[in-house]
């Protein structure tokens, strides 16, 4: 774990209050030292704040349980007998006069207008050296601020965070100042009011922009499609893997409940490059211009939220001067990253042997199989190892979960697929081909497996009932398999270099198979919303390369394809397909990558992490990419990534 850049302690409290107005207004007056870490700066501070005082006596009344739409009628209303103390930093600087606001998040999709919970022109919140009457949300001479008054959430379960925008950090008022940390939703935030700390910096914003950018497009516009929406809810909780809302350091207290390795200096290193721009003189200042050229955004988490859309963006590699050597957190990246993708690693406490496949639940938990070790491990959505299935697995591969949340894993070794009634139990086996690597479940709970050395393809019925099909396929090696809304079923045909199309029923379909006369050695194959069908494979020319073809549901081959994805012999194993026509694949090298597709006819390409033998991948409702790295016995979990995806996948197909 990463050194905290600065050590708080409290020497000394007063707090007074009085009651002003309507809303009951809380003025409070704290002193304490606070003590910067000599790795930082080499200097002390004596500072006031609130930064460790945390939500003291927050309640929460009129909470109901129902789930719907946002309403003001009988909402829920935060208790103006607490109040939200907090401090907001930018480096070791406080800021001054910066503008606090309390936001919940929208509901009507993904980057939805977040609301405002502070009213405009009302006196819910002042800083200590305010006077009765102050409006808005202003931190004070030590950027410590108060929330107080009468303020409403539409449901208990409502996430909620915090944004300071403007102020001064000891260079001048600064408009291109916004800074952020999520809180939880309404319930936490009254559970928790007497423990949770809330400090306002660089770190936590570098953690909320990349756990959240999925779901937002501003700082006011962080939404989902729902009030009760499992992706950001998981989204939120990894911020508490990469950061601390107590200290404003990384990383956060989750990362030891799952022995997580947090890419804490890079997170500095951004933290860094967010700081020179936020302690300048403003949007016009050398720093600030850089990011703004660089990013196209006015302000800080607009500039941070570019970094965690586009990674890997040639625009991004000038700025590493500004993140490095002189920054206020001085344990950052010793050396410029190849990409600025945020990966977080989980060894399920030392049991993974030879990870392989991945599949998500509807919770968002991950079933990873683990080969060597004959299991399969699942993980939380902050990779906490829980259940642990054995039964009668022997060095299993694939897994897909069904709409009931059961657990089907191809067992090779064996020549079975063995299905764990919701997710426990020693699991029943059912006999298939030979060399069953892959399967993906339809929405009737029918498991379509791809038998690998029999060049066959079975399905097993949710009863259990098994169905071999060959003849007249001309299936070569099939190694993976994919279902689009009306139940079709796709092969990736190895040795054929193409797809095999089924109906449901599993007679040969027209069109197939799939072939755009260049792809070979079909590895993958996924879908898109669209239903537009994507194969990963290799391409032969000077060198042999790694490439993905895409094709129409009918069999029509895109004019781009194939799109090749590095100039790299090719070793990919895994694929995994988010929205429409992006695409992810592991390079399976022990100095592997994740690699990002888009395919046109001006394709982008980036190879992102440092990752050993990645071999399966998927993709979570968070918009989380997973990678299982059986060459290091890891799982990486690449923060927003990419557009959130429904799971179990069945949920997803037909017929």
């Amino acid at each position: 774990m990463t050194t905290p850049d600065r050590n708080i302690s409290n020497n000394s409290m007063a707090n007074k209050q009085k009651q002003s107005g309507r809303k009951h207004g809380m003025e409070m007056g704290m002193k304490q030292n606070r003590t910067y870490d000599p790795s930082s700066k080499n200097t002390t501070a004596l500072l006031g704040g609130l930064a460790l005082m945390g939500f003291v006596g927050l309640g929460l009344t009129g909470c109901s349980n129902g789930v719907g739409s946002a309403s003001t009628t009988d909402a829920p209303v935060l208790s103006t007998h607490g109040a939200i103390h907090g401090n907001v930093h930018g480096g070791q600087q406080p800021v001054i006069g910066a503008k606090i606001q309390l936001y919940y998040v929208g509901s009507s999709g993904l980057g939805s207008a977040a609301t405002a919970l502070i009213p405009s022109g009302d006196q819910v919140v002042y800083n200590s050296g305010a006077t009765a009457g102050t409006t808005g949300a202003l931190t004070d001479s030590n950027g410590d601020f108060n929330i107080t008054g009468d303020y409403t959430c539409p449901t208990p379960s409502q996430q909620v965070y915090l944004v300071a925008t403007g102020g001064n950090s000891g260079s001048g008022t600064n408009t291109a100042i916004s800074l952020m940390a999520p809180l939880g939703d309404c319930t936490t935030l009254a559970n928790n009011a007497s423990t949770t700390a809330v400090q306002i910096n660089e770190v936590t914003t570098v953690a909320s922009v990349y756990a959240l950018a999925p779901y937002m497009t501003s700082y006011s516009h962080v939404g989902a499609a729902s009030v009760n929406n499992t992706g950001l809810i998981n989204a939120v909780g990894n911020f508490s893997t990469l950061a601390s809302l107590s200290t404003g350091s990384s990383p956060g207290p989750s990362a030891s409940l799952s022995s997580a390795t947090v890419p804490s200096t890079e997170i500095y290193t951004l933290a860094n490059i967010m700081a020179s721009c936020i302690n300048s003189t403003g949007i016009s200042s050398p720093a600030c211009s850089a990011l703004n050229s660089a990013t196209g955004a006015t302000d800080t988490i607009g500039m941070m939220l570019y970094f965690a859309k586009n990674p890997a963006s040639s625009t991004l590699t000038a700025l590493w001067s500004q993140g490095s050597g002189t920054g206020p957190f001085q344990s950052g990246l010793s050396a410029q990253p190849n990409d600025w993708t945020i990966a977080i690693k989980y060894s399920a406490g030392g049991n993974f042997l030879a990870p392989y496949g991945i599949a998500f639940d509807a919770a968002g938990d991950a079933w990873v199989t683990n080969t060597a070790g004959s299991s399969v491990i699942k993980l939380s959505p902050g990779g906490v190892a829980g259940t642990t299935l054995t039964g009668p697995l022997v060095g299993p591969k694939g897994v897909a979960i069904d709409r009931s949340g059961n657990v089907w894993v191809a067992n090779p070794t064996a020549g079975t697929v063995v299905k764990f009634a919701g997710g426990a139990g020693t699991g029943t086996a059912y006999t298939v081909g030979t060399g069953p690597v892959a399967l993906a479940i339809d929405s009737a709970g029918t498991a379509w497996v791809a038998n690998q050395l029999s060049n066959s393809i079975s399905s097993v019925t949710s009863g259990g009932t098994v169905t071999s099909y060959s003849t007249g396929l001309n299936l070569n090696g099939p190694t993976g398999v994919a279902l689009d809304t009306s139940g079709n079923v796709y092969i990736a045909n190895n040795g054929g270099g193409n797809v095999v199309k089924l109906t449901n029923a599993g007679a040969a379909a027209t069109g197939s198979p799939f072939t755009d006369n260049a792809l070979q050695g079909t590895f993958a194959v996924g879908l898109d919303s669209s239903n537009n069908v994507y194969a990963g494979g290799s391409i032969t020319g000077t060198i042999e390369q790694a490439a993905v073809s895409q094709f129409t549901s009918a069999g029509v081959a895109a004019s781009y394809s194939p799109v090749s994805g590095t100039s790299a012999t090719g070793n990919y194993s895994g694929l995994a397909v988010a929205g429409t026509n992006q695409i992810f694949a592991t390079n399976s090298t022990t100095s592997g990558s994740l690699l990002s597709l888009t395919l046109a006819s001006s394709p982008t390409a980036y190879q992102l992490g440092s990752l050993n033998t990645p071999v399966g991948v998927a993709i979570d409702p968070s918009g989380d990419v997973w990678t299982a790295n059986s060459g290091d016995n890891t799982v990486s979990e690449f923060i927003g990534l990419t557009t959130p995806v429904t799971t179990p996948l069945a949920a997803n197909v037909g017929p």
